[in-house]
């Protein structure tokens, strides 16, 4: 639903630059703290991520991840070279719920800001 989201709004790693890779961590740390507050798990944003931009200063590729209390580094959201995003394989749908909502989220706020 996620990927068909981006898809749908007609982006592509082009429309994606530090700004929005900055976007997307902050409506990511929103969700994970409302997340932690409801369900009392402690899933947050790594202080680690891969990040490789074109010359023209768009991705090639990004890596966000996760840590929790027993875990570290854990996938987040990946936008891997070949195009595929991947959301958090490693989760259920309750812990991967907010990473999902986040990302809609972040979408709908590059999709409002190119239309504008």
């Amino acid at each position: 639903m996620a990927r068909q989201h981006f898809a749908a709004a007609g982006l592509t790693y082009v429309d994606i630059t530090s700004g929005e890779i900055l976007a997307l961590v902050l409506m990511l740390n929103k969700r994970l703290k409302s997340f932690k507050k409801e369900n009392c798990c402690n899933m947050r944003l790594s202080d680690k991520m891969i990040v490789k931009y074109r010359s023209n200063g768009t991705i090639v590729k990004a890596f966000l991840f996760v840590n929790s209390d027993h875990f570290t580094r854990r996938e987040c959201i990946s936008f891997n070279v070949d195009g595929f995003i991947g959301f958090a394989g490693w989760a259920d749908g309750q812990h991967a719920a907010p990473i999902l909502e986040a990302f809609v989220e972040w979408v709908d706020a590059i999709k409002e800001r190119d239309i504008s």
